[in-house]
């Protein structure tokens, strides 16, 4: 859960400066948030800056949300994601 645990740590920084709301693993209705986080994320034009990262960054990311995306199916089955290939 490693990815997984950073990824939200680094969602809830941002959350923390603007003012939202804080996401918890542990909870079902956070769980399909980060799902629809994460989908935003792995989609090709977030996921290249737009055309703007070198092939090898682009690599980079894709595996780590790919990793994210991996451990939480691992917490919980029912989440549906529509940007991820699973490996």
């Amino acid at each position: 859960m490693k990815h997984l645990t950073q990824y939200v740590a680094s969602k809830n920084a941002l959350a923390r400066m603007f003012g939202g709301t804080q996401l918890d693993i542990n909870d079902a209705i956070d769980r399909i948030e980060i799902a629809d986080l994460l989908d935003s994320d792995i989609s090709p034009e977030n996921l290249s800056c737009d055309g703007e990262l070198s092939q090898r960054e682009i690599k980079r990311r894709y595996a780590y949300y790919v990793a994210c995306a991996n451990e939480l199916k691992q917490c919980d089955p029912t989440v549906r994601f529509t940007e991820v290939d699973f490996m």
